[in-house]
C-alpha cells in the first residue's frame, strides 16, 4: 500500500462506512481479528478495544449508529458482530448499494447528513420489540454511580439471565465487560482534557488508583493512556473535539441514544 495514513477508532458502538473512491484502499484490524480490506459499504459491530486502520487518500463517508439504533434497524444479532467488521450487507443493512449511488452523486458535504437521516428513517422500526429497554440500559451505563452488574441491572423487570441475554444480544458483550468499558472510556475522555500532572485526579472514582486505569488501558487500547493519546492523529483529535461540540461527548459510547 502505498502513501497511506493510520490511525485507531475508540473502543464504541457499531458504524456505516462508505468509501467513495473506487480505488482507494482501506484496512481494518479489530481485536483478535485480521485485516479487513473494505469494499463499498462497511460496518463495524461493537468493540471492546480499539480498531486500526489504515487508508490511502480518498472519501469515506458514515454514521454512527448506537444499540437502540441497530436494533430498530433489525440487523444480525449484535452479539455476531462484537469486534468484527466487515461488509454491511452481511450484517442485514438493505438498499445499501442505493445509499451509496445516492453518496455518489452528492456535491456538497453538507448533504451527507440529509442522506443518513433519511436512510434511516425509511429502514427503522420504532415498534421493534426491546427498543424501550435497551434505551433505557444505555442511559445506566452512562451513569458512573452505576458499577456493578447489580446497579446496571436495577429497575429492570427480567432475570439475571434474561438481562444477560439482552446486553449480548443488543450491546454485543455481557453487563460487566459493558460497565468496565464504560468507566474506562470516561476516564480516558476526561485526562485528555488536563494537564497530566492532574491526570490522575480525573480518572473515575471507582478505580482503585492509576496503575488499575492503566491496566484497563492495556486490555482496551493494547497500550498505556498516554501511548495511545500521544499517537492520535490530527484528524482523530480533530473529530474527537467536533463529537463532544456537536454531542457533548467525545466518543460515541458515551452518547446518549438520543443524541
Amino acid at each position: 500500500m502505498n502513501a497511506f495514513h493510520e490511525d485507531t477508532f475508540w473502543p464504541g458502538w457499531m458504524h456505516l462506512r462508505l468509501k467513495l473512491l473506487e480505488t482507494q484502499r482501506w484496512q481494518l484490524k479489530a481485536t483478535g481479528r485480521d485485516w479487513f480490506e473494505t469494499g463499498k459499504a462497511t460496518v463495524f459491530g461493537p468493540t471492546s478495544g480499539a480498531v486500526k486502520t489504515r487508508a490511502e487518500s480518498g472519501v469515506v463517508v458514515g454514521a454512527g449508529i448506537t444499540p437502540v439504533g441497530w436494533l430498530a434497524l433489525n440487523l444480525q444479532s449484535a452479539r455476531h458482530w462484537a469486534d468484527r467488521v466487515g461488509p454491511a450487507d452481511q450484517a442485514g443493512f438493505r438498499a445499501i448499494d442505493t445509499l451509496h449511488s445516492r453518496a455518489m452523486e452528492l456535491d456538497d458535504d453538507e448533504d451527507v447528513k440529509d442522506l443518513f437521516d433519511e436512510y434511516f428513517r425509511e429502514q427503522i422500526n420504532t415498534q421493534q420489540r426491546g427498543l424501550e429497554m435497551v434505551e433505557k440500559i444505555m442511559q445506566a451505563l452512562l451513569d458512573a454511580n452505576r458499577t456493578r452488574i447489580g446497579d446496571l441491572a436495577q429497575g429492570f423487570a427480567v432475570s439475571e439471565r434474561t438481562f444477560q441475554r439482552l446486553c449480548a444480544e443488543a450491546f454485543g458483550f455481557a453487563p460487566r465487560l459493558l460497565l468496565r468499558r464504560a468507566r474506562f472510556l470516561r476516564s480516558l475522555a476526561a485526562i485528555r482534557e488536563v494537564d497530566p500532572a492532574e491526570r490522575s485526579a480525573a480518572i473515575d472514582e471507582s478505580y482503585t488508583d492509576y496503575s488499575h486505569f492503566i491496566r484497563d488501558s492495556h486490555k482496551f487500547l493494547g497500550k498505556s493512556p498516554r501511548a495511545f493519546l500521544e499517537g492520535q492523529s490530527q484528524m482523530a483529535v480533530k473529530s474527537l473535539e467536533y463529537r463532544r461540540k456537536v454531542l457533548g461527548q467525545s466518543t460515541q459510547a458515551l452518547t446518549s441514544a438520543g443524541d
